[in-house]
């Protein structure tokens, strides 16, 4: 088990699916940019993973970033990352479930949450998260664009004011994530085409592929930007 689990860590490292999601990070800039300018934010990173869209914000915000997640082994990686980049005056992570978040009251003036709000479902998210905004913060959230009519809805009985929204099509999630993960599989693929076990592995690393191509259009998200009521 200990082998399969040392291969399994040293493809993943060989895939590297981080490179593939920096190439969307140009919406995490253009959704951070349609919240007006706060000098050095305080900014709660839910569900921060590895840190892609983290070190955007460090970068962006100039503030001081709370990233969480539940992952030891992505926030070690994340650790990495902020220690290579001198980003540990901005970044203090913290690892804890985002069911158990324990934080000051009214206390962050921006909350971020990438791909993660799905855990705990949009409504629970925006009622547990809307305590730890000052009045008048500001919450980003980037999720399925399956439940959009809801998640509106949702938006303003949770005392939240949508400021701004967009759409990250599926043809777009092909173009910059799909379609070249797919390309590094394939190659790896014909690199270890003698080598049972990596590509056992490698059939487990193109589920997601499939499972876009099966049904494309339930991949298509889209980026909220709230502002607390105050």
């Amino acid at each position: 088990m200990k082998d399969d689990n040392k291969l399994k860590s040293e493809l993943q490292k060989e895939i590297d699916k981080d490179s593939f999601r920096k190439r969307l990070t140009r919406f995490t800039w253009q959704a951070y940019n349609k919240i007006p300018t706060i000098k050095e934010p305080k900014i709660l990173d839910i569900g921060c993973g590895s840190g892609i869209p983290t070190i955007d914000l460090a970068v962006l915000s100039k503030g001081k970033i709370t990233a969480v997640d539940i992952d030891g082994k992505a926030l070690n990686l994340l650790k990495d990352k902020i220690k290579a980049l001198y980003l540990t005056d901005h970044i203090t992570l913290v690892r804890r479930s985002m069911t158990k978040l324990r934080f000051k009251k009214d206390y962050f003036d921006i909350i971020w949450a990438e791909g993660s709000i799905a855990v705990i479902g949009f409504e629970q998210g925006l009622k547990d998260w809307y305590r730890f905004l000052k009045p008048g913060g500001y919450l980003v959230v980037h999720d399925s664009l399956l439940n959009y009519n809801e998640s509106v809805r949702l938006i303003s009985t949770f005392n939240y004011t949508l400021v701004h929204h967009f759409i990250i099509s599926e043809q777009v999630w092909y173009e910059e994530y799909f379609k070249p993960l797919g390309k590094c599989i394939s190659d790896l693929q014909v690199k270890y085409s003698k080598n049972y076990r990596i590509m056992k592995l490698l059939e487990e690393e193109s589920v997601e592929i499939e499972q876009f191509k099966e049904s494309p259009k339930d991949f298509a998200s889209v980026f909220y930007v709230m502002q607390k009521v105050s």
